[in-house]
């Protein structure tokens, strides 16, 4: 399937074709080559004090979406009316992007010299949803996953601009499919309003994309003297510059951003095709062309991290854009915890990583403080 290791073969990680570095948690680490961590200094009391805001904020979003939407009489008829097949099928569906999207970064992770198998990249991104979604803190698992899969090497930076890269491609194509789709709302002028909301977030970001790629691929301007001396004012600058280095293995990669674009498709049709099947298993008639808009705009705002885990801010999305179409916020709300609970479930097994490898918990708290320390 792949020349580099698999999850059978605990004892080899990522590193350069040349080079087998061992896998995080593995005793060989050290011996082969690993540099001790530097002491981890404490967060910041700003650090501290966002993570607090993000707590508060999520807090006072949730209270007010239930205390504003949920009444049990409305939930207790729901929950007797949902169809358990649809419902068992939809929480199936929402379990298979993360399988396409391994396909998918285990494809950007080639051209930066970086090899793994299949289970073993698959073992990587459990490890990163599951502290997405459970250890709470101050940096994010897509870090962290990036720090693991480079452990023993040199390759650091070229991991985290994979995951970023990896990050882009699924929101860009997400939008995509959400534009594409407003064409067929926007065109009936009784339709226009409710979905301009909508059309417009996602034309927002595509513009800015588009925006940051004529920008960034400009030589001129990149060659220019503002330019550089702006690049060496930058916060992070060092790293920034290695991320940029980094950047060059995909110039010209064509066959690998557009399997990128392809796998991205895919697992987005799985994770919209199974948020469809939830809402109809809960009653709803909503139709599936809105659901490809109104649920990857949901997801983008949800992806800003302005409150932990993106409790409150998806509630609160869920119910501002699917009642738009006819969904009552009961079901709304309901259907914005069932997509949720899929994500707790693809979680589990990287908690059984950790729960049953002593060496995986404590390489991965070390990637956490690793992340906390390069912010």
């Amino acid at each position: 399937m792949s020349e580099g290791p698999s999850a059978a073969d605990p004892g080899r990680g990522a590193g350069a074709p040349h080079g087998r570095p061992a896998a995080p948690g593995s005793a060989n680490a050290a011996a082969e080559g690993a540099t001790p961590s530097p002491p981890t200094k404490p967060p910041s009391g700003l650090k501290r004090v966002f993570l607090l805001a993000r707590f508060v904020v999520a807090a006072g979003i949730l209270w007010f979406v239930f205390y504003k939407f949920i009444k049990v009489e409305e939930l207790r008829e729901m929950a007797r009316r949902t169809d358990p097949v649809l419902l068992s099928l939809g929480l199936v569906v929402e379990l298979l992007p993360i399988f396409i999207t391994t396909f998918r970064w285990q494809l950007l992770l080639r051209p930066v010299g970086i090899r793994l198998g299949f289970l073993r990249t698959l073992h990587f991104n459990y490890l990163g949803v599951f502290f997405n979604n459970f250890l709470v803190g101050l940096t994010g698992g897509d870090l962290v996953k990036a720090i693991l899969v480079a452990r023993g090497s040199d390759r650091r930076p070229a991991a985290v601009l994979t995951v970023f890269v990896d990050r882009l491609v699924g929101l860009v194509v997400l939008a995509a499919i959400a534009c594409v789709a407003c064409l067929f709302r926007l065109s009936d002028p009784a339709q226009r309003r409710d979905f301009l909301p909508a059309a417009l977030i996602v034309w927002g970001f595509l513009g800015s994309f588009v925006l940051f790629c004529a920008l960034y691929f400009n030589r001129r301007l990149r060659a220019a003297q503002w330019m550089r001396r702006l690049r060496r004012r930058l916060p992070g600058r060092k790293l920034l510059i290695e991320l940029d280095d980094a950047g060059r293995a995909y110039r010209g990669r064509w066959g690998v951003l557009g399997g990128a674009v392809a796998l991205s498709v895919a697992g987005h049709a799985a994770s919209i095709g199974g948020a469809f099947l939830l809402a109809r298993a809960l009653g709803s008639t909503v139709a599936l062309v809105d659901v490809l808009i109104l649920f990857p705009v949901v997801m983008m705002i949800a992806s800003i991290p302005v409150s932990v885990g993106t409790w409150g801010t998806s509630e609160a999305a869920f119910v501002w854009f699917f009642q738009k179409v006819g969904m009552p916020e009961v079901t709304a709300v309901s259907l914005s915890f069932l997509v949720r609970l899929s994500q707790l479930l693809c979680s589990l097994p990287g908690g059984l990583f950790l729960l049953f490898s002593p060496g995986e918990r404590s390489a991965v708290k070390e990637a956490g403080k690793e992340a906390e320390r390069e912010g």
